[in-house]
This record gives structure tokens, sequence and C-alpha cells, in this order.
């Protein structure tokens, strides 16, 4: 557009702020003929409110062990004038049990997620769903996130060691232990001794400290060099302990040589 000498001009900017929240910022340039000032940049500042929000995060994670009575919790807090009512609560999957609770009735609301009895322990995904009566948010999804550990257990429970390249080896000799990957084996209360760690792939290399009886064991699981040869590998990494209820822990460990 052109402005004549003396008139004035209006720019109208539009922002679509579809995925953001909280403060914004952002900046246009406004680029002229007039050669005293070429680029004018117009800022802009504001905060987006969505119609709900969760809290602290849009998701539900719960670590526990297996049995223990142990829940997790968000919030839901309505940001409309209009008062919130939550009318159906659906867990999406069987490893959880999930329930709503008012803490300000129309305008907070808390989700709490605790395991199925009887779940066996392993990581678990899945989702909830929510049916308010929001007409902007009529349905929330929730994602929910489970780690039900055994009373004995290692973490992380597998070993992964992506790709490997055999030229950086060569190259570069400190890289091998760069490459090692500690594991945690830990007891929820007590001691136990670790009786023997036995892998089924020749290329790995495995420490462990203490020698003697323990609450938490480390394990540091390496690459012997002289060993690797190119293509992938996968096995199990076998702990047999001296805990009659978890005798013995399989740890699956995979990884690529290039």
């Amino acid at each position: 557009p052109v402005v004549a000498p003396g008139a004035t001009g209006e720019i109208f900017l539009e922002w679509n702020t579809a995925g953001f929240k909280g403060v914004v910022e952002a900046e246009a340039v406004v680029r002229t003929s007039d050669p005293a000032s070429p680029n004018t940049i117009l800022r802009l500042t504001g905060q987006v409110r969505s119609p709900i929000d969760l809290q602290p995060f849009g998701a539900i994670f719960l670590s526990a062990f297996k049995d223990e009575d142990a829940q997790a919790a968000l919030r839901v807090v309505n940001n409309e004038a209009t008062a919130l009512a939550v009318t159906r609560i659906e867990p999406g999957a069987a490893f959880f049990q999930a329930s709503v609770h008012p803490v300000e009735p129309g305008k907070v609301y808390e989700v709490r997620v605790r395991p199925a009895p009887g779940l066996a322990p392993g990581r678990y995904e899945g989702s909830l769903t929510l049916e308010t009566n929001s007409a902007e948010a009529r349905v929330l999804s929730i994602p929910v996130h489970l780690s039900l550990k055994a009373d004995l257990y290692a973490s992380p429970d597998r070993v992964d060691f992506g790709e490997v390249s055999l030229d950086r080896v060569a190259r570069e000799p400190g890289l091998i232990a760069l490459l090692t990957q500690t594991v945690l084996l830990k007891k929820r209360a007590g001691s136990f001794r670790i009786l023997s760690v036995t892998p089924d792939v020749e290329t790995l290399s495995i420490d462990r400290s203490p020698q003697g009886p323990s609450g938490t064991f480390r394990l540091d699981v390496g690459l012997a060099p002289a060993r690797l040869k190119p293509g992938p590998f996968s096995g199990t990494i076998r702990i047999r302990t001296d805990d009659p209820r978890h005798s013995e822990i399989e740890l699956p460990v995979t990884g690529t040589v290039r």
C-alpha cells in the first residue's frame, strides 16, 4: 500500500496463538521506501490463556512399587467465566484406575490415578478421557505413564548402546569408555547379594560394585573393543541373587556396530 505525504496508514497484525500458552512475544518488520527509516520493528506481547489448563503438566506420571498404595494427580483449572462441570471420566486402559474430585467446584478439579490391583511390574502407557460441559474443551485426553517396580529392580531395565562406529572407536580410544552404560540394581528394603552376572553377548564387559551385600549395586556395562563385529547385536544379562522372591533378573541388551 502507498501512504501519501502527511497521511496516516494502518497495519493490522493477526497472530494464530494455537499451540502457545502463557506470556508470548513476537516481532514484525515493516519495510518501507523511507531512506531514513527503511525498517520498523513492531513488537507484540500478550498472554495466551487456554479455556482449561492442566497443572502442573498435561500428563500424569506415576512411579510406584508393586502393591504399593500410591497415586499421582493433576489439576484441571477452568479459565472461563462459565462454571466447569466434569461429566464423565473414562480410563482408556486397564492398568490404572482414575477418579475426579472437586477442589473448587466449577473452577478446579483434581484427577487422581492409581495402579490397578494385582498389576505386574513393568512400564505402561495409556490415556484417560474427561468429558466436560465446556464448549471450547468438551473432551480432554490426558496421557498416563506408569512405571511399576518389583521390590528388587533394575534401573534402567534395559541396556541400549544405539549405533557404535568401529572407525570412531579405532580413531578415538577414549570413546569406548563413554559408551559404558550404568545400571543400578536396587531393593526396596534391606540388603541382598549378587551371586552371578552372566551376559550371553560376547561383546560385553561388566563391572559391579560393591562386592558384598548391599541394598544398591552398580553395574557398569561396557563394550570390549577387540570383540566388536559389524552388525546388530542383542541378548540378555542374567543376574542371580540370594533374594528368594527375585532370584533372577534379566536385562535385555541391544545395539548395532557399523
